[in-house]
């Protein structure tokens, strides 16, 4: 029996790249699978917290509109513990797309910070792609 997969696309606090969400759905398309939606939130007033959760509904809904099944969670805390435990939940991922700041995560490989997913990056157990934009 084949086991269920699916890409896990990741954003934070409501910044969540196009190129990051193009990507899963070209992806997702090619693998057949769905995309699972985990907006990492930090503490904040309930105004921003629903704005970042409309943010999350509209990300979801334009995947599906492109055809293919999506899910969608918001979690709140830190950003490496939430993704581990997300991540536990369900299938194991087939791969893990950032959809955030991408200079957060180019800059903490390269030494100079220290993002928290490229700490956790090598435990997830499948690729980590962090999707740039195509040039015209």
């Amino acid at each position: 029996m084949t086991e269920p997969k699916r890409i896990v696309l990741i954003f934070e606090n409501g910044g969540l790249r196009e190129e990051g969400l193009r990507y899963s759905v070209e992806l997702a398309r090619r693998m057949e699978c769905p995309v699972s939606v985990l907006m990492l939130a930090e503490r904040a007033p309930d105004a921003v917290h629903a704005a970042w959760e409309n943010r999350l509904a509209e990300a979801a809904g334009r995947i599906r509109t492109a055809g293919v099944l999506a899910g969608s969670e918001m979690r709140v805390g830190d950003g490496a513990s939430e993704v581990l435990k997300f991540l536990a939940a369900g299938p194991a991922p087939a791969v893990v797309v950032w959809g955030g700041d991408h200079g957060a995560v180019l800059a903490s490989r390269h030494g100079s910070s220290r993002h928290w997913l490229s700490r956790i990056a090598g435990d997830l157990g499948c690729s980590v792609v962090l999707p740039k934009a195509r040039k015209p």
